[in-house]
């Protein structure tokens, strides 16, 4: 990964800034949803990496259903598993091989982060590591999470960033966008969002103090 440069705004929250939900309907039995998912998660990450807002290194495997004669149970005593995801295997072939390797038992819960291409103010990019941004997939919904505050006209600081916003915000925009039309539906922001961030369709907005300025959260900030 390359250092980012002196005095470059790579601070994230330890929490979420912002979410977007995109709903579906993924099928009425274990199998139909386990396809379902692996098919939102190569489109979701196609969309993604085409902006380089996720190049996918590991995905964790969550909400495991055992293979049973006649259909699936759920089966919490089966533990989470996280596995890379290389160049030659991508995420969905993956997820398909571990389940194999499982008997045949469902993950249908999954979880994919690695790194966001951020570009800083002073003409250069850098890669970010998780969880600047990760998506997660189950028969309902897609996720979409960032933790960071490069997408926003001020940093978590309360310190204006006008050209890491020019350089970024736009490229998360068109790619929500873009999730949006290959989702059949608008993606819709947390009820309950964390106070770091306002979400306004697809921007990410700083909340303003009392004098109208934007508020600084330097107590709560995770440097990278």
């Amino acid at each position: 990964m390359t250092p980012p440069a002196p005095g470059t705004p790579m601070r994230r929250i330890p929490q979420e800034t912002a979410e977007w939900v995109f709903s579906y309907d993924g099928g009425h039995d274990s199998q139909e949803a386990f396809e379902s998912c692996l098919q939102v998660l190569d489109g979701a990450l196609d969309v993604l990496q085409r902006h380089e807002l996720l190049a996918p290194r590991c995905v964790a495997l969550q909400h495991w259903e055992r293979r049973r004669e006649g259909g699936f149970v759920v089966a919490p005593e089966l533990p989470s598993l996280t596995v890379e995801i290389s160049e030659q295997r991508g995420a969905s072939a993956l997820v398909r091989e571990t389940s194999q390797a499982r008997g045949g038992d469902l993950p249908l819960d999954m979880l994919v982060y690695g790194t966001t291409l951020v570009h800083d103010g002073h003409g250069g990019a850098h890669h970010m590591p998780h969880p600047a941004l990760f998506i997660r997939v189950d028969p309902c919904s897609l996720w979409v999470s960032t933790w960071t505050d490069v997408w926003m006209r001020h940093t978590l600081l309360g310190k204006p960033q006008p050209q890491v916003h020019a350089k970024n915000a736009p490229r998360l925009e068109q790619a929500l966008r873009d999730l949006e039309a290959f989702m059949g539906e608008a993606g819709d922001s947390d009820d309950d969002p964390p106070p770091y961030a306002i979400v306004e369709g697809y921007r990410v907005v700083n909340p303003l103090d009392r004098d109208g300025m934007p508020v600084d959260y330097s107590r709560f900030l995770v440097d990278e």
